[in-house]
């Protein structure tokens, strides 16, 4: 059975395995279900790497455990927290990583590294260096990502010779982030690459006949509590709701995040009728959550079409999103992608107003005419996880045949 070497971010939904010696994530479904895929067709070894400070301070140092139905132990690398500066400690996390991540390769062999964007120096140290194909994985753009062409410091350019690395091939996802431009301007023009929307899951049984006279409005947000995920705004709007408009909604926040603390002082000043807040929900029951509401809320700054926001779509929601921003090409794709009637757009230069007026005015027959629409959206635009897993275990297995 050929071995792959499987290198990840430690992502905030999958330090539960920690407590709960399963593997069952609460986030990254993409990654969560293709994981275990690999784990039943290759000989597959796991490495987390945690590279966010304040997400994985809670690991003061670094684990090997071993898990129901994984042969190999799951390898989860500390961040190496040991210095007062935040550079000093950006470089030996990275050298404890790289080194790492090489004697794994050294000692294994694996025939395939499959590595996301978190990890792109080793990524491209593994393609310049080794013999070894890689599968690059990047999970969407982020700001810091757009300027890597321009090299005008010399970290650009050493991340512009990063991504410039002959990689096997890269899998991109379509998150509205702006994606295409990105690519055309940074990754190696002789790698081959695939953009994917992620995957949903096949929802059975949708309400379509949800009566037009809600007594509340049941509106949800499911996401990261950060600045650029809109949670302030969010936060204001519901306070401003509550003034003049609380009999008529309840709001539902999940998530957790860098704003945690704020989100669950802000809903303590609450009643409980108005609004609720829950820190993690496991994949296996976010759509319970889903089927309870009526209008899904996302404000995501770097690009609406995030797992959630497809989730809600799944679910036949009312969805709001923010509009898109041409200078970078976020949500440029969106736009085109989503029809007018599928989803209610909100103006991402004034936020806190328009979603109040648009919140308040909402026509509650709309809302209801909006689950048969999505539907239909849904069902011929939208892979199902199962669809969205092919494709990539496809070109996985093509690159491993090539041995």
């Amino acid at each position: 059975m050929s071995k792959i070497l499987f290198v990840s971010k430690l992502f905030s939904g999958f330090e539960i395995i920690l407590k709960i010696m399963k593997f069952q994530p609460s986030g990254s479904p993409t990654a969560y279900k293709l994981i275990n895929k690999l784990n039943k067709s290759y000989n597959l070894k796991l490495i987390f790497t945690a590279k966010n400070d304040l997400e994985n301070k809670k690991l003061d140092r670094s684990k090997f455990i071993k898990i129901q139905n994984f042969k190999n132990r799951i390898t989860i690398l500390s961040s190496l927290n040991f210095f007062l500066f935040k550079k000093v400690n950006f470089i030996f996390r990275e050298l404890f990583h790289i080194l790492f991540v090489f004697f794994y390769i050294i000692i294994w062999k694996p025939k395939l590294v499959y590595i996301g964007n978190a990890n792109i120096l080793t990524a491209a140290l593994i393609a310049r260096f080794t013999n070894i194909k890689v599968i690059f994985r990047v999970m969407g753009v982020y700001e810091n990502m757009r300027a890597y062409h321009l090299k005008l410091n010399l970290k650009d350019k050493l991340y512009l010779w990063c991504y410039k690395s002959k990689f096997d091939y890269v899998i991109v996802t379509q998150d509205g982030s702006g994606v295409e431009p990105w690519i055309n301007k940074t990754i190696n023009k002789n790698t081959h690459y695939k953009i994917l929307l992620n995957g949903i899951d096949k929802i059975n049984n949708v309400n379509l006949n949800k009566q037009k006279n809600l007594e509340k409005i049941n509106v949800l947000f499911v996401g990261r509590l950060e600045p650029e995920k809109g949670i302030n705004e969010l936060l204001e709007v519901i306070e401003k709701i509550y003034r003049y408009n609380k009999k008529k909604f309840y709001f539902s926040i999940i998530g957790s995040g860098i704003l945690k603390k704020k989100v669950m002082s802000f809903v303590e000043k609450y009643p409980k009728d108005f609004i609720s807040y829950t820190e993690k929900v496991s994949h296996e029951k976010i759509n319970s959550y889903y089927s309870k509401n009526d209008i899904y809320i996302s404000l995501n700054k770097r690009g609406s079409l995030s797992n959630t926001f497809l989730e809600a779509l799944s679910n036949n929601l009312y969805c709001f999103r923010l509009s898109s921003e041409k200078e970078s090409s976020i949500d440029i794709f969106t736009d085109s992608f989503l029809p007018d009637d599928v989803s209610l757009v909100i103006d991402r230069f004034n936020i806190v107003d328009n979603l109040y007026t648009k919140l308040t005015n909402i026509n509650l027959n709309e809302i209801s005419l909006s689950k048969e629409r999505t539907k239909k959206f849904v069902d011929s635009n939208l892979y199902t996880w199962k669809e969205r897993i092919k494709i990539e275990m496809e070109i996985i297995n093509s690159i491993i045949s090539k041995f």
